[in-house]
């Protein structure tokens, strides 16, 4: 089993290697830094926000890296920069892979707890539903665990529509889960997935019970 917490010795040996570059640049080198700084702050947002699978996705971190080092090896020739700004974003983002222990890559994985499941374009619990969610919340309230809402909605109708309903089927149980006495700053997230992520993949406009669904899932 591959363990899902991936080596940055990599990563981190880029961006020591950049960081050399900006430190020492060449006499004649400039840096286009605007495109370059949106590229740190979207790595720093990856950093900041992990994935529900608390994996780091690393493939996409090193493509960013490969397009700033090609900035840095064909500099636009008539911009010229402070890049100090820049080493500083660098340095940070290296201190935060040099103490990974230290990061959020190394929260607890999310775990799913329920799966409830709706009728065809609607957002009504059953009864069955409401008797799972009350227990459901009693136990995510007493372990005082954070509650991550997932909503999906099957092939069948507009692409719009079925991510308005989804939305519309996570809402459903986190007010439930409210009403069964679930302190609301414990629901963390409430997304609405739509006809993207599915639970079991199907062609368009096929009617699929299970993809009708809400997932709860709990981080202990």
């Amino acid at each position: 089993v591959t363990d899902p917490r991936i080596s940055l010795t990599p990563l981190q040996a880029e961006i020591d290697a950049m960081k050399a570059r900006l430190d020492n640049p060449a006499p004649s080198q400039v840096v286009d830094i605007a495109p370059l700084q949106a590229e740190i702050d979207a790595m720093k947002a990856r950093l900041d926000n992990p994935t529900p699978s608390q994996v780091v996705d690393i493939a996409p971190l090193q493509a960013e890296i490969a397009a700033m080092k090609a900035r840095l090896d064909n500099p636009a020739p008539s911009q010229v920069v402070d890049i100090a700004p820049l080493q500083a974003e660098m340095a940070a983002m290296k201190a935060r892979l040099d103490n990974p222990a230290e990061s959020d890559t190394t929260r607890p994985r999310p775990r799913l707890v329920a799966k409830v499941h709706f009728g065809l374009g609607s957002s009504e619990l059953s009864k069955e539903d409401h008797l799972n969610i009350i227990s459901v919340a009693s136990a995510a309230d007493q372990s005082k665990s954070q509650v991550l809402l997932i909503g999906f909605a099957d092939r069948v109708g507009d692409s719009d529509f079925n991510s308005a309903l989804s939305l519309k089927r996570a809402a459903a149980v986190k007010d439930l889960l409210i009403r069964s006495g679930l302190d609301a700053a414990l629901i963390t997230s409430v997304d609405g997935l739509g006809e993207n992520g599915l639970p079991i993949s199907t062609i368009d406009e096929l009617a699929e019970p299970q993809n009708r669904a809400v997932y709860v899932m709990v981080v202990d």
